[in-house]
């Protein structure tokens, strides 16, 4: 999973083949595609896939995608008072992938900052679980009170780059869980957002001093988000092997550059409930487990989110838990692109009893014509409902850019529908 911030980071889990990957960076979602144009951007990688750089007029504007929706908005009526194989990597066919990335600017317009009240409340069909206070209701596996199961989104760019308009549009969604996708572990131990540097030697670096209470935000009522994650990682990048050599050089206690850095980005955003693994490459189990280990000491959950090598994952799962039970508790597991050809039934054997929540790609590419719609992610849930957890979508940059057509709380409204009849 790879992506410039402002790219969007289409390459979030990005589930992909090592042939994908290389796709990916095309790709607006190829977790790793951007990582590639990244590399004399700083950090090197983390766009999966340039999400944000919009490509030209199939990106469509979100006011025209608001104005267009207008005849839905007696079924979205927002609450809000406040006005094949997995790798995510390679974003699609090949050349299918540059129109799926979305211009930070343009992904979000959606008329003005009020469309997060229009954006799309669904609160009684949706099963969004958009109950006015029900942030502070999930359950320490993430799920709300009422053991509903979760719906979730990867994106990248738009939460950082148009914070002020894309977070009530999410609180608002019917999604319950967000992934920000995708922190990446440079060899000095800096941690950059994309390509935004934000913690380095136990400090919040951030160009935006107000972004840490602005992602804070998305717990605040009404909204439908009870779990907000971080993503580590991304198709074609080497923050996994970063994390090896420093965990080897400074170990994982509190004086490693790692441990202060996570410790800083758990204080300056403290509604941040887990961080996600996006391993595509490293591979590493001892390193990974000693890494899961220090952030659970930091109060953080794990969780995973393979496309491939289930004996990596089972292994980091299984010696994780071992030493700190319950840490590991969610497996978000891709099944699109390089993971398109994975059975959730299948996967949902190996982690001990833990189902995993699958993960599918939204509509992109040009003309939208690419992935899958809400109807069709609304079958495939149904169909694999007795076997998952939950589910989620990559990738938000991609909904912004083809809200017009498919809007993306009709993808929440899917997952949760599906999921929780």
């Amino acid at each position: 999973m790879v992506v410039h911030l402002s790219l969007l980071a289409a390459l979030a889990c990005s589930a992909s083949t090592e042939d994908d990957h290389a796709k990916a960076g095309d790709a607006a979602a190829d977790h790793f595609g951007d990582v590639a144009s990244e590399t004399g951007i700083g950090d090197g990688g983390d766009d999966r896939s340039r999400v944000d750089s919009v490509s030209g007029s199939d990106a469509p504007a979100l006011d025209i995608a608001r104005d267009s929706s207008e005849d839905r908005a007696e079924d979205r009526a927002v609450s809000d008072s406040s006005g094949t194989a997995d790798d995510r990597s390679e974003v699609g066919p090949p050349g299918a992938a540059d129109s799926s990335v979305l211009d930070g600017d343009s992904s979000v317009d959606r008329g003005d900052a009020n469309q997060a009240d229009n954006a799309a409340d669904r609160p009684g069909d949706n099963g969004a679980d958009n109950s006015g206070g029900n942030a502070g209701d999930a359950n320490s596996d993430g799920r709300d009170a009422g053991s509903r199961k979760p719906s979730g989104v990867f994106g990248g760019g738009p939460f950082y780059n148009d914070a002020a308009t894309v977070m009530p549009i999410m609180r608002a969604s019917g999604f319950t869980t967000m992934v920000l996708w995708s922190i990446h572990v440079r060899t000095n131990g800096d941690l950059v957002l994309n390509d935004v540097p934000l913690f380095s030697n136990g400090s919040y670096i951030g160009s935006d001093a107000a972004w840490p209470g602005k992602v804070a935000t998305l717990k605040t009522a009404p909204t439908s988000v009870t779990r907000v994650e971080f993503s580590v990682g991304a198709g074609g990048t080497t923050d996994f092997e970063s994390i090896e050599s420093l965990i080897g050089s400074q170990g994982a206690g509190p004086t490693s550059i790692l441990y202060k850095n996570f410790a800083a980005l758990k204080a300056a955003i403290p509604v941040t409930d887990a961080v996600n693994f996006d391993d595509e490459s490293n591979y590493d189990v001892a390193s990974t487990v000693a890494f899961s280990v220090m952030l659970g000491d930091l109060g953080y959950k794990v969780t995973l989110c393979p496309y491939t090598n289930s004996t990596f994952w089972t292994s980091v799962f299984n010696q994780t838990n071992g030493q700190r039970p319950g840490l590991v508790d969610r497996i978000l597991l891709q099944v699109y692109a390089g993971g398109a050809a994975n059975n959730p039934a299948t996967w949902s054997g190996y982690f001990g009893g833990l189902q995993v929540e699958a993960g599918l790609w939204s509509r992109h590419a040009s003309n939208c014509a690419t992935g899958d719609a809400p109807s069709s992610v609304r079958t495939k849930m149904t169909n694999w409902r007795s076997s998952i957890t939950g589910g989620w979508m990559w990738l938000l940059d991609d909904m912004l850019a083809c809200d017009a057509q498919y809007p993306l709380e009709d993808y929440a409204a899917a997952i949760n529908e599906a999921l929780n009849p």
